[in-house]
């Protein structure tokens, strides 16, 4: 919003200007603060509010509306609002404000480190978006002016360079660009762009599945943010991975609870450098695992990673439903990876009471929890009963 002066020092042989241009003399003589946009030049709320309004119904400056509507993180939100008013700290504004003395990019050596410089025109940005950039769309993606660049990838809503969320994608992965120049700048640590790209894919399934209301079948939005109860004799297994972008080094973590949403036991273990993919995979396995050794023989597992579910065979004999969900039904899970992400070794421990820094949310959990609609039996192709022929398989 374009800043204007409220308060007005008017006075020319003691007279002061009204709003509405009329003139009246001041007894005392002296300048005095003036409110313009009241003919008695008193303040007023009434007054200032219209005044503010009138700057938002005219379209001075909109662009909050717009950037509140993407469906992305909070955190990404109003980094696009500080990328789209050009407020980044580069080493260019740093050293404006004399907070450092060279405007230099300290990745690829360039004399100027300006924001296009950082998200788009290095050497380390451009690696990224050569991989996500269809061929076709590169010559006008890295020439078109600045602005113009963000606009378009930003609102156009006629623009779909990548893919049909690829407004969410971009913003994502001007955000990770953003974030890996700053641990190299603060930390000296040097990120890869494989890295950007795999975390990039993983927030952007997770905007997807996090902002979709299913109306088809009877859902609300409740269900798409409260985790789900298992059938009675069902438990259910939540697992997740946590894997630093900057070091690659991964957690996962996975927490077992009953058909009445109580802790049963939970983990969370280090797994050493390996991909996002590969640790969500990992926690699958060891799930499987720890449910399939202590006996239960009809499991939920939910992880929210697309990409893992998908890949998952399943051969033992017993029942096991996989599935995709959202990561607010996955929040125990993923506090439970980050922790085993800061283990030193790669021992597996099981926690049989939920540790203090998640007994809060295993109780939220429980409290809000409602008891799934959809029927297992459909799902699995055969009548549910936890009790009967442990041969029938996914």
């Amino acid at each position: 919003m374009k800043k204007k002066m409220l308060l007005v020092f008017v006075g020319v042989k003691g007279k002061h200007v009204g709003a509405k241009g009329n003139h009246f003399m001041s007894h005392s003589g002296e300048d005095q603060p003036f409110w313009r946009w009241e003919s008695n030049g008193q303040f007023s709320a009434r007054s200032a509010y219209g005044y503010l309004i009138s700057d938002a119904t005219n379209g001075i400056d909109m662009i909050w509306k717009k950037i509140w509507k993407l469906k992305v993180p909070h955190r990404v939100r109003l980094f696009a609002w500080l990328v789209w008013h050009e407020r980044l700290l580069t080493n260019v504004e740093r050293v404006r404000h004399h907070m450092t003395t060279s405007a230099h990019c300290e990745i690829c050596g360039c004399r100027r480190e300006d924001m296009d410089h950082v998200l788009r025109l290095c050497t380390a940005a451009r690696e990224v978006w050569g991989k996500i950039v269809p061929i076709a769309e590169r010559d006008r993606f890295f020439r078109v002016a600045h602005r113009e660049w963000l606009r378009t990838n930003l609102f156009d809503v006629s623009s779909t360079v990548g893919d049909e969320d690829w407004h969410v994608r971009f913003i994502i992965t001007c955000w990770l660009l953003w974030k890996r120049r700053c641990c190299f700048v603060f930390e000296s640590v040097r990120g890869g762009g494989e890295d950007i790209i795999a975390r990039g894919n993983v927030l952007v399934e997770e905007a997807r599945t996090s902002f979709y209301v299913n109306i088809d079948t009877g859902g609300s939005a409740m269900e798409d943010v409260c985790w789900l109860r298992p059938p009675i004799g069902w438990i259910k297994v939540n697992v997740d991975a946590a894997v630093s972008m900057v070091e690659g080094l991964a957690g996962i973590g996975a927490v077992f609870r009953d058909d009445g949403g109580s802790w049963l036991f939970g983990f969370p273990r280090f797994v050493g450098r390996c991909t996002v993919l590969v640790a969500e995979l990992w926690a699958i396995h060891d799930g499987l695992a720890q449910a399939w050794g202590r006996g239960h023989r009809c499991v939920e597992l939910e992880s929210d990673n697309l990409e893992a579910v998908r890949l998952q065979w399943l051969r033992l004999e017993w029942r096991v439903v996989v599935r995709h969900v959202p990561r607010g039904k996955n929040r125990v899970a993923d506090m439970l990876a980050a922790k085993g992400r800061r283990f030193v070794d790669y021992m597996l421990i099981c926690f049989a009471t939920a540790p203090d820094d998640v007994v809060g949310l295993v109780i939220e959990d429980k409290e809000r929890s409602i008891t799934e609609r959809v029927c297992l039996g459909r799902l699995l192709d055969f009548p549910y009963d936890p009790g009967g022929d442990s041969r029938q398989r996914f």
